[in-house]
């Protein structure tokens, strides 16, 4: 049945179950976060989270949307990445993505402002989202390590506590712009 689904196009695979790493393991779930700085000179900049909704926040007060049989690939790439023991060298999409979201070009920006409407948007798109409001290119992006475990308190509206925080890449849009310009590294439509 599996099989036939793979071949009638319905569902893929996106790796081989020996592949497929636990979540979370007993340390707790490592995840990885796109964050965008905006703002300006005279109120200060903020980080805001870049990612979709499909991953907890880094505030640890929503759980993930799960909503088969639709697979968030963005999302899985990134947690995937997360899980490898050394995620320090990170690989060339990545900042292709981290280039389409601070310039609000190509098709991870779509994701978070998806500008057709409609069941992608809803899907896709916090209306309170400050992404979609937020003048572009952002002053720079950055991708955060992090790894969380379930909150024990049952009183608390938190599903998670984030227990280390590392930057992995942090870059201005000049500086992206530059490393798209190397030969191979063409922005993505």
């Amino acid at each position: 049945a599996a099989q036939a689904a793979i071949e009638l196009h319905v569902a893929h695979p996106l790796h081989s179950a020996s592949e497929a790493a636990r979540c979370p393991t007993k340390k707790g779930r490592a995840d990885l976060m796109i964050q965008g700085a905006i703002g300006s000179q005279e109120t200060g900049f903020s980080w805001i989270e870049l990612t979709s909704h499909y991953q907890p926040n880094i505030k640890g007060d929503s759980r993930q949307k799960v909503v088969q049989p639709y697979t968030p690939r963005l999302d899985v790439e990134l947690w995937n990445l997360a899980q490898k023991q050394d995620v320090k060298v990170l690989p060339p999409w990545v900042y292709r993505v981290l280039h389409g979201l601070t310039f609000g070009e190509g098709a991870a920006a779509q994701l978070l402002t998806h500008p057709f409407g409609g069941l992608a948007s809803q899907l896709h798109t916090d209306p309170k989202c400050p992404y979609a409001k937020a003048e572009k290119p952002l002053h720079g992006s950055r991708m955060v390590w992090y790894r969380r475990r379930w909150e024990n308190d049952t009183h608390s509206n938190s599903w998670w506590s984030v227990t280390d925080v590392q930057v992995l890449a942090q870059a201005a849009p000049q500086d992206l712009k530059a490393y798209m310009s190397r030969p191979g590294m063409e922005a993505m439509p």
